[in-house]
């Protein structure tokens, strides 16, 4: 069974491999434009009117993770003024609970932010 690099990496580091994908029918390739794709935006989307961004917010425990986060939210704020005329969908892992002391969650300026208050 071939495994991809990334995949390998990943697990040589003894990490869970998750995934956030973004699927496109192809009858809206024609009116669809990639706008950013990245290790944390796995893809930014526009078709027609709407900006869909798909995130991968970091989990506790990862270095830097509000330094991370508030970049995130800075980048999505960009692409919200780059993009004034659309509707935006955001949607992915923010990995945030709510219902615990999650630094991220707790924080409720940043909170507000990721639409989570």
């Amino acid at each position: 069974m071939a495994t991809s690099p990334v995949r390998q990496l990943l697990n040589s580091h003894n990490r869970k491999v998750t995934t956030n994908i973004t699927l496109v029918n192809n009858r809206l390739r024609k009116w669809t434009e990639t706008v950013k794709c990245d290790e944390r935006f796995v893809l930014v989307v526009k078709t027609g009117d709407s900006l869909l961004i798909n995130v991968y917010f970091p989990c506790q425990g990862t270095a830097d993770r509000l330094a991370v986060c508030d970049d995130m939210l800075c980048e999505i704020g960009g692409l919200c003024e780059r993009f004034p005329a659309c509707q935006y969908i955001i949607a992915g892992d923010f990995n945030c609970d709510q219902g615990s002391n999650d630094v991220v969650a707790s924080n409720p300026q940043r909170s507000r932010r990721l639409g989570l208050r």
